[in-house]
């Protein structure tokens, strides 16, 4: 497996955290470069779960 679809899901993790912490532009802000990532994402459940978290979590903060 390639890397790169790894860092999605390191993104989504931060962005979450940020959210968590109550720094909204910070989590934006990782969602953000976690949607640059998506290309990499495998098809399937593990892909489909973090399109959606990455689409959920800007839908949210904007």
């Amino acid at each position: 497996m390639i890397v790169a679809a790894f860092y999605p899901s390191l993104h989504v993790s931060v962005a979450r955290a940020h959210e968590q912490l109550g720094n909204p532009v910070a989590a934006r802000a990782a969602f953000e470069r976690a949607a640059e990532h998506v290309p990499a994402l495998p098809e399937g459940a593990y892909g489909d779960q973090l399109r959606t978290a990455i689409t959920d979590g800007l839908t949210r903060l904007t």
